[in-house]
């Protein structure tokens, strides 16, 4: 590199002080493209992809942030993270029971969360105060997703999906879902698996065979 050992050293400590830390949203949208067959081909770029087109319509019309990370918002990065490109890889549940499409997946994800915005509208609709319409909420509810996949083994409709959320809003009709009080309850990096397992154990109060 035509530089002696201290100077490169000098270099690299250099660059480190002064670099900022990349956005993870913008290095997530950057691999966004609209190419279904790419899309299909890669759950990561479906996951950016199916992210991007419920961000334009309900119930995350414009609420989905793309390019920056306050804490308690959802994020491009946080939404078509582990949990989206779980249920839409090659042994996912979204990919089992359904197409292997974006429009799809977005019908299906889009039915899914209206519903639930229409049980907990309060919580939802503070996204600052309430656990359910943030990156930690979101990581959650696409988990008990899951778990209604496995358990019905076939397509959802709003009326299975009420069934099951109905059980949480009679069951928790006494906790607020406060970010404060949910997050002390769950803490470390599992604490947000740990959060829907308790999910589940309450559904299974009404529904035994209730998957995890």
């Amino acid at each position: 590199m035509g530089l002696d050992r201290v100077h490169r050293r000098d270099t690299f400590v250099a660059i480190n002080d002064n670099a900022r830390r990349v956005d993870p949203n913008l290095v997530a949208f950057l691999k966004y493209t609209d190419n279904e067959a790419e899309c299909q081909a890669d759950p990561e770029k479906m996951a950016i992809k199916l992210v991007y087109d419920l961000n334009k319509s309900t119930p995350f019309k414009g609420k989905i942030r793309m390019l920056d990370f306050p804490d308690e918002t959802i994020t491009l990065k946080g939404f078509s993270s582990y949990d989206l490109r779980g249920l839409i890889g090659a042994k996912g549940w979204l990919r089992k029971v359904y197409e292997n499409k974006s429009s799809t997946y977005v019908s299906v994800l889009r039915m899914y969360f209206n519903v639930l915005k229409s049980l907990f509208p309060v919580q939802w609709k503070d996204q600052r105060k309430y656990i359910i319409f943030t990156n930690r909420g979101i990581s959650a509810f696409l988990k008990l997703l899951r778990s209604m996949l496995r358990t019905e083994n076939r397509k959802l409709n709003a009326t299975i999906v009420k069934k099951y959320l109905q059980v949480l809003k009679d069951e928790w009709k006494d906790v607020d879902w406060e970010i404060t009080e949910l997050r002390s309850a769950y803490v470390g990096s599992g604490g947000w698996s740990d959060f829907h397992k308790e999910l589940v154990a309450t559904v299974r109060k009404k529904f035994r065979k209730f998957k995890s």
